[in-house]
C-alpha cells in the first residue's frame, strides 16, 4: 500500500470532503504543517494524518482531501528516503571551504555587494 508524505507550502490551504474545488470546506492546513495520504487523485490528497508543530491534529471530517496544486505549489511531497529534497550547499573563499550545509530550501535577498562571480555546480 503506497503512503504519500508532503509538507504544506502556503500558509493557508483548505481541507474539503471531496477531492473539488467546490466542495464543503471542513478546515484548514498551515505551512509547514505535515500530511499524509493513502492515495491522490488528479492533484487531490486523501489525507490520513495532520501533523503540526510536532503534534498531531484531528482530521475534521469523515472524508478529507487537499490540493497540491497545479505545479506542485500547494503541497511538497517529501522524498521517501525523508531526507526532503536536501541538497548539500558549500561556501567557498580563494579555494577554501569556509562552510557546508545541508539545506530543503535556498532563498536570498538583496545585492550581492562585492561577489563578482557566483559559480553554481549541480550533480
Amino acid at each position: 500500500m503506497t503512503t504519500y508524505t508532503g509538507t504544506v507550502l502556503v500558509y493557508s490551504l483548505y481541507i474539503r470532503d471531496n477531492p473539488n474545488p467546490s466542495a464543503n470546506a471542513l478546515g484548514g492546513l498551515s505551512r509547514d504543517d505535515k500530511v499524509t495520504a493513502d492515495f491522490k487523485t488528479n492533484g487531490w490528497w486523501h489525507l490520513t494524518s495532520i501533523v503540526r508543530d510536532g503534534v498531531s491534529i484531528p482530521l475534521p471530517g469523515a472524508e478529507n482531501y487537499s490540493y497540491e496544486g497545479a505545479t506542485n505549489g500547494y503541497i511538497r511531497q517529501d522524498s521517501e528516503d525523508g531526507s526532503g529534497d536536501k541538497k548539500t550547499v558549500e561556501i567557498w573563499v580563494d579555494d577554501v571551504l569556509v562552510q557546508s550545509a545541508e539545506v530543503s530550501e535556498l532563498t536570498a535577498s538583496g545585492l550581492l555587494g562585492d561577489v563578482q562571480t557566483i559559480n553554481y555546480q549541480y550533480p
